[in-house]
């Protein structure tokens, strides 16, 4: 089952694995598990490597800066921090308010 996994079970998550079989399923190490089985012990570890990350996660930014529209969120941070300013969004709608009525 191990050889399956994408990233590779480090040796506390190996022991967990064994325990849980143990207790669930009262299999050894060798012993071949149905595919029912299988996706218990997969969703299993799943759920603890989340867990694990969840606490070890940092928070993304100290103070979030809210953006004016959602599409501005694509941009590259360079032009976010550009295009979220007042003066250069107004400018910006102008420009594109005066090719519009000149293509039409």
């Amino acid at each position: 089952m191990l050889a399956t996994l994408k990233q590779s079970a480090d040796p506390q998550e190996q022991q967990q694995i064994s325990d849980y079989c143990q207790l669930r399923f009262n299999s050894g190490l060798n012993t071949p598990l149905t595919p029912v089985q299988m996706n218990d012990v997969i969703q299993q570890l799943f759920s603890r490597r989340l867990a694990k990350g969840e606490h070890a996660a940092p928070p993304h930014s100290e103070n979030p800066q809210p953006l004016f529209h959602p599409l501005i969120a694509m941009l590259p941070p360079s032009l976010q921090s550009t295009i979220s300013k007042p003066l250069v969004l107004i400018a910006l709608v102008l420009v594109l308010l005066v090719l519009f009525v000149w293509v039409f």
